[in-house]
C-alpha cells in the first residue's frame, strides 16, 4: 500500500500542470446511497438483508414508475427488460409491482463470474414465490441484442448506461425491441460528474477522472494505488464511455427515438466546487462537456419509440 505520510500532494500531468490531491476527496464524493447503490452484499446477510435491500432498490423503482406513468405507462400489465439487471433487484421489484413479464440481462462476464452475482441473484428471485417465473435472466449486450423485435413495452436500466461501451448503437437497439409508443428509461451516473469515475476510477482531485489522459491515469493509478492499478486501468479504459448530454441527445435522435424529458440532477455543492481551470482541464480532452454534465451526479432520461 502507499503510505498516505509520504505521498506527494500533487500530481504533474504530462503538459507540466499540476493537479492538487486531497487524500479525503475519493471518499467524500462516494458517500452512501439510500436507494440501494453499493449495498449488494446485504443479499449476503440471509432473508432481513435481502428484504432491507429490496426495500431500497424499490425506491428508485418508485421513482421510476412514477416518472414512466407521467407519459402514459404503467408497469402494471407491462412486459420489461432490465438492461443491466445483475443481482436482479430490480427486476424483483418490478414483478412485484404487477409487470406481465420481466427479462433481465447483462454481459456473459457479469453472469458467468465468481458466482457470488449468481447466489445473490437466486436468494432475491426466492422473495418471489411462484411469481418469480415471470422473471428470466439472459446473457445479452444491449448495443447487438439478440432479443425478439418489439417484443418490450419498456426498456429500464439503472447504473448501466455509463458502461455501454457503444450508447448509440445501445439506443436503436432499444428502439427495434420497443412497439410504437414504448418507452425507454434510464438513471445513471455519468462520467463527467465529480463521481463519476466510480469507486475505481475516482482520485484525489475533483474531476482528477476527467482531467487526465489514458496514460497519465495508468500513472497515477501505479504510483499512489499500485495495488489495484490493473484492475482500475481496465475499468477506466473499458468500463466507462465518456458520453455527454449532448451527445446522449445524439443518439436518441439517431436511433429514431423522441426525447420525452431529460432529468439530470445537479448538486450545488459540486457547482461551488467547479474552477475554470477544471473545466478547461476537462474540455482539452473532452470539447462537448459543458458545466451540466460536471455538476450533474445522476441523469434520467425517458424516450419515446
Amino acid at each position: 500500500m502507499t503510505n498516505r505520510a509520504t505521498a506527494p500532494d500533487a500530481f504533474t500531468l504530462d503538459s507540466g500542470r499540476r493537479l492538487e490531491l486531497d487524500p479525503n476527496h475519493r471518499a467524500s464524493v462516494r458517500a452512501p446511497s439510500a436507494t440501494g447503490y453499493g449495498d449488494e452484499s446485504l443479499v449476503d446477510e440471509g432473508l432481513a438483508g435481502v428484504a432491507s435491500w429490496l426495500e431500497r432498490v424499490d425506491a428508485r423503482v418508485e421513482l421510476a414508475a412514477r416518472t414512466l406513468a407521467l407519459f402514459g405507462w404503467v408497469v402494471d400489465g407491462a412486459r420489461v427488460l432490465v438492461v443491466g439487471a445483475s443481482e436482479g433487484g430490480e427486476v424483483a421489484c418490478l414483478i412485484r409491482r404487477g409487470a406481465r413479464s420481466v427479462v433481465g440481462t447483462d454481459y456473459g462476464d457479469v453472469f458467468e463470474g465468481d458466482g457470488r452475482i449468481g447466489a445473490r441473484r437466486e436468494r432475491v428471485m426466492r422473495t418471489l414465490g411462484e411469481h418469480a417465473a415471470r422473471a428470466t435472466f439472459e446473457i445479452d449486450d444491449i448495443a447487438g441484442s439478440q432479443l425478439e423485435t418489439g417484443s418490450f413495452d419498456l426498456v429500464l436500466s439503472w447504473q448501466t448506461l455509463e458502461h455501454v461501451a457503444d450508447p448509440a448503437g445501445a439506443m436503436r437497439e432499444m428502439a427495434r425491441l420497443l412497439p410504437p409508443g414504448g418507452l425507454a428509461f434510464h438513471e445513471y451516473n455519468p462520467f463527467f460528474a465529480i463521481d463519476g469515475g466510480h469507486s475505481l476510477c475516482t482520485l484525489e482531485a475533483p474531476w482528477g477522472h476527467a482531467r487526465v489522459t489514458p496514460a497519465e491515469f495508468a500513472r497515477y493509478v501505479r504510483e499512489r494505488r499500485p495495488e489495484e492499478a490493473a484492475e482500475a486501468e481496465r475499468f477506466f479504459t473499458g468500463a466507462l464511455n465518456r458520453m455527454t448530454l449532448a451527445d446522449l441527445d445524439d443518439h436518441v435522435r439517431g436511433a429514431g427515438l423522441t426525447r420525452e424529458t431529460l432529468l439530470p440532477r445537479t448538486r450545488t455543492e459540486d457547482l461551488m466546487a467547479l474552477t475554470p481551470e477544471i473545466l478547461e482541464d476537462v474540455r482539452r480532452l473532452y470539447p462537448r462537456a459543458g458545466v451540466t454534465d460536471l455538476i450533474s451526479r445522476v441523469v434520467r432520461v425517458v424516450a419515446r419509440r
